[in-house]
């Protein structure tokens, strides 16, 4: 068995998993181990938490990283999307995160140090981060085609040209892009079987265009 972390859905280390325990009673997010160490703060921004009772294959996180998934998705024990309070509002007296798996209640998290004071930069709900503009083949999930952000490609028809910060090909698919221009500005997932045909792919980031 092997300890796999990933970063923005890329694999960065593989660890032997021999000295790691099986079963634990408590999960901390945002500090270390011991709750009293007021040194060890997670200093950022949080969404989204989920925890598997199965290990998570590369393809599956890159093909659900910037989206919300159903809260009876297999294997899903916990899953937190920290939509329990108002973005920057009044939220004192939220002492709980609801625990959206089917495991339910049992799994609830509890908030400790938050102080919920609206206007506050100690520790309060934000705006979330945005999630996919996902294209299933005819339309896109939002209004209209993305300039910006996150863009998830779920069909095996590309839409026409259009500008994402990031790209996911989904899993299965494998977009065809003939005639067609997509500029990424930051960078492509592939979680699922990469493009088809022959279009022109260019990042931003870089000045490159590459024809593929």
């Amino acid at each position: 068995d092997s300890l796999i972390c990933y970063l923005d859905g890329q694999r960065v280390i593989e660890l032997a998993a021999d000295s790691l325990p099986t079963s634990f009673s408590n999960v901390i997010l945002g500090k270390g181990h011991n709750l009293a160490h007021s040194d060890r703060d997670f200093d950022g921004e949080m969404d989204e938490f989920r925890l598997w009772t199965s290990a998570r294959s590369e393809a599956e996180i890159l093909d659900n990283m910037y989206k919300s998934i159903s809260s009876s998705s297999t294997d899903l024990l916990i899953s937190y999307d920290f939509e329990d309070g108002t973005a920057s509002g009044s939220n004192s007296g939220v002492s709980t995160l609801d625990n959206k798996a089917p495991s339910g209640s049992a799994y609830d998290g509890s908030l400790n140090g938050f102080d919920g004071l609206s206007g506050g930069d100690t520790s309060n709900f934000v705006t979330s981060f945005d999630l996919a503009n996902e294209w299933d083949g005819s339309a896109w999930s939002e209004v209209s085609a993305p300039t910006s952000g996150p863009a998830q490609l779920e069909s095996n028809t590309a839409p026409s040209g259009f500008t994402a910060d990031q790209v996911i090909i989904g899993m299965g698919v494998s977009p065809d892009i003939s005639s067609k221009t997509i500029t990424i500005q930051d960078k492509l997932l592939n979680a699922g079987n990469g493009f088809s045909g022959t279009g022109t792919v260019s990042f931003d980031n870089n000045g490159d265009s590459t024809e593929i």
